[in-house]
């Protein structure tokens, strides 16, 4: 189906439209014409962690194989989800690839053409799993954070409104991990993943009872 001149990036798996005509995922940047003069010339010399390419987000038409490219600019795209009904698309972006950048990573909200982007969240922690409600009003993440969005804590779960605001743990009196979150159908519910210690389970979440 791809034909990619820089190949896919594996660190996010690449997802279906809901219509099934376009396929998303992510690409290292190109070479710059400098890194291919270098590479010509076996030049290997570099800065530490400063040869590093920005991951974009591209749309393919399954179809055609017509390639487009959503995102650009001085950031790489971590993750990404694609709303249920096809029309947005929730990612996070971060200064670089980079381990050190992780949790400067920030969410954002487009619509599905990469079109009017904003930036959801404004903090220094790491928020992985995104995903929107199924009608498009709130947004999930699971982050190692307090509820004051302080770093190194453990696992659990936060909302925040795809308008924007202040995200809010859900369950701040759980005395587990929360690793990993979707939500149901109706978007009132989540489903999460609760590390208990010895074993794991499934929760049910009401979300309208925790506010």
């Amino acid at each position: 189906i791809t034909r990619h001149s820089t190949g896919i990036y594996g660190g996010a798996p690449p997802v279906w439209s809901p219509d099934g005509s376009s396929i998303y995922f992510l690409a290292n940047d190109p070479p710059t014409d400098a890194e291919r003069e270098r590479e010509r010339l076996r030049d290997d010399v570099y800065v530490f962690e400063q040869d590093f390419r920005q991951h974009h987000l591209w749309k393919i038409a399954v179809d055609t194989g017509v390639e487009q490219k959503l995102t650009d600019g001085p950031f790489s795209i971590l993750w990404f989800h694609v709303s249920a009904d096809g029309t947005r698309i929730l990612e996070q972006r971060a200064p670089s690839p980079l381990f050190e950048d992780l949790g400067r990573g920030e969410t954002w909200i487009s619509d599905a053409t990469g079109q009017n982007a904003r930036q959801i969240t404004f903090n220094s922690i790491e928020e992985i799993d995104g995903e929107l409600s199924p009608d498009n009003t709130q947004v999930l993440f699971t982050a190692e954070a307090s509820p004051k969005l302080e770093p190194n804590y453990a696992w659990t779960l936060f909302t925040v409104p795809a308008a924007g605001g202040t995200p809010t743990m859900t369950l701040p009196d759980l005395p587990y991990a929360i690793e990993r979150a979707a939500w149901a159908p109706d978007s009132r519910t989540i489903f999460g993943l609760v590390n208990m210690g010895a074993h794991s389970e499934i929760f049910r979440i009401d979300v309208a009872a925790q506010t």
